[in-house]
């Protein structure tokens, strides 16, 4: 059995972090939002499947979970930010790989089977369809896919540079340099 570090990252978010989830299951990241129950169970779900917690919760200790992730930060932004240093995020990033609702793995589908389940100009202008087995959902690599993916492509660049904005020595607390 491989090491958990030896994998891609398979996470577990509490219920306070469902943006950061489908914003992990967009990027092909196998994601499951804990929406209620005690963190005992929240825990028990994590150890059994090998899933790195993500808490922003410091009450929720590592006893028995091979990793549980604080995040620092309220800001979605910086959360992923944070965990694209820590695993590596990049390195498995397939979009449109996991239905960002309920973290099916998605399959392709035909336009003709689509049919009127997309808008009709939705259906004229594109050709590749995902659908998610599980939800029924569809997707389309439309506007909203494209903003995300230059999203993910400044979060990975922000992920490159260590030091964020004012942690630098010299710098403004906006990041710039002084004069």
């Amino acid at each position: 059995m491989k090491k958990l570090e030896e994998t891609e990252p398979r996470f577990i978010a509490d219920a306070h972090l469902g943006k950061l989830a489908r914003h992990l299951r967009f990027a092909g990241c196998d994601t499951l939002l804990f929406r209620e129950g005690s963190d005992r169970e929240l825990k028990r779900i994590a150890a059994a499947e090998s899933r790195i917690l993500l808490t922003r919760d410091l009450g929720i200790r590592e006893e028995g979970i091979p990793i549980v992730v604080h995040l620092h930060s309220p800001a979605l932004r910086e959360q992923l930010i944070e965990l694209s240093r820590r695993f590596p995020l990049r390195d498995c990033f397939r979009p449109f790989s996991r239905c960002m609702v309920c973290n099916t793995p998605l399959r392709s589908i035909s336009r003709d089977i689509v049919g009127d389940r997309v808008p009709s100009a939705v259906a004229e202008h594109f050709t590749e369809f995902r659908e998610c087995p599980g939800c029924g959902r569809i997707y389309w690599k439309g506007d909203h896919y494209r903003r995300m993916l230059r999203e993910w492509e400044n979060i990975f660049a922000s992920a490159t540079d260590r030091c964020g904005p004012g942690s630098c020595a010299g710098s403004n607390p906006d990041g710039s340099t002084p004069p």
